[in-house]
């Protein structure tokens, strides 16, 4: 989200950020909420304003402010402060929408009816305010209840219901321009709001996407890279070893003595080993490294840009000694031990299939024989292990 949208939202955060910092959408119309009564109390001092200044509504005016704006302002400045506290965000939508129904309700009854009344553009509002803050549903819901309303009100003056219209003639076009410029303010805002909102809503999304994105290639316990991942990044390997002369190395790694953990400790101290495991082969290996999680208790680590004369036993030895270290947890103590197959592009295999191939084959080996790892190498047509 850019840092233009971050500064616009600052006001409306303060009220809605803490109860729905984790969901978007919630956090969104949350937003809106808050804008919506935020404005409308600043409608309503401005009303307050304007009604001061048209001395013709005199003693009428003093009624309406202190018996409609100010109990509207309040609850309109209060319904912030409550979500804030609360969370209650289906309740404030409701009593905001409600508090803004019955205002232009009562507005259009003792203005002379749904014909004459200068602010019966304001119902567009309503249902506009609904859409937004419930969404499709609920605005959709909001906006029949508008509309038969209106339909009532219209029927009744047709009907010859005489409305009363408590406002002086002469304060009629002075009226119809405030609410004028009341409903094309509030429309506006409630453009800005959703532009605002929808912005947001992209953000998380592009966040949501890169969540799925990552959980589709990463091991959910150990955060590793999974199969698919490491497969990628090996062929990428292999690829920039042929144009910079460089070695791949990969090893293929079970682990000896965890079956009984999981049978004697239950999977969850097993789960716990297998991410101490993780966290120490992250540890030992570079950056440009890959380690995953294979399944189970095999992982893998591919180590790209290898100079040819590297020694793979004294490289091995350091990772092998650092993830067989003893474990202690919640005063227990484990011992494992590991079976590495080593195989190296391009002395022993020419495709990252082949290297998986040996790699795997070679670990096998090293398990059989009860070797700490074995290395295939075809380039000199010997085998060479290495032994606890």
């Amino acid at each position: 989200m850019s840092i233009k949208n971050s500064v616009l939202f600052l006001p409306l955060d303060y009220f809605a950020l803490p109860p729905f910092e984790g969901d978007s959408l919630q956090l969104s119309r949350a937003r809106a909420l808050v804008g919506a009564n935020l404005f409308i109390a600043l409608l309503m001092i401005i009303g307050v304003l304007f009604i001061y200044a048209a001395d013709s509504l005199g003693d009428m005016g003093n009624l309406f402010i202190w018996s409609l704006i100010v109990p509207g302002f309040i609850v309109n400045g209060l319904v912030p402060f409550t979500l804030r506290r609360t969370g209650w965000l289906s309740l404030c939508q409701h009593v905001t929408l409600l508090i803004t129904f019955a205002a232009i309700v009562i507005g259009i009854c003792t203005s002379g009816g749904p014909v004459l009344a200068s602010n019966n553009q304001l119902m567009v509002m309503q249902a506009a305010l609904s859409l937004f803050l419930l969404g499709i549903r609920g605005g959709l819901i909001w906006s029949a209840i508008v509309l038969l309303t209106q339909s009532f009100l219209y029927y009744l003056f047709v009907s010859g219901v005489d409305f009363p219209n408590i406002q002086p003639p002469e304060a009629a076009t002075a009226g119809a321009i405030f609410n004028w410029f009341l409903a094309f303010c509030a429309i506006v805002s409630l453009i800005l709001l959703i532009e605002l909102s929808r912005d947001q809503l992209e953000f998380q999304r592009n966040n949501e996407q890169e969540k799925l994105r990552y959980m589709a290639t990463h091991d959910g316990l150990t955060k590793l890279a999974n199969r698919s991942l490491f497969e990628e990044r090996l062929k990428a390997a292999i690829d920039q070893s042929e144009s910079n002369d460089s070695k791949v190395l990969l090893l293929y790694l079970d682990l000896d003595k965890f079956k009984p953990i999981n049978d004697e400790w239950g999977h969850d101290m097993g789960d716990r080993v297998l991410k101490i495991v993780a966290a120490r082969l992250k540890a030992t290996t570079r950056e440009c490294d890959t380690v995953a999680r294979l399944g189970g208790d095999e992982f893998a680590v591919v180590l790209p840009n290898l100079v040819k004369d590297i020694s793979v036993n004294k490289l091995t030895e350091s990772i092998y000694d650092r993830i067989t270290q003893p474990i202690n947890l919640h005063g227990k103590h484990f011992n494992i031990g590991c079976s590495i197959g080593i195989c190296s592009y391009p002395e022993s295999a020419n495709s990252s299939e082949q290297l998986w191939q040996q790699a795997d084959a070679a670990m096998y080996i090293a398990k059989k024989k009860s070797a700490r790892w074995h290395i295939h190498n075809i380039s000199d047509m010997k085998i060479a292990d290495f032994r606890s």
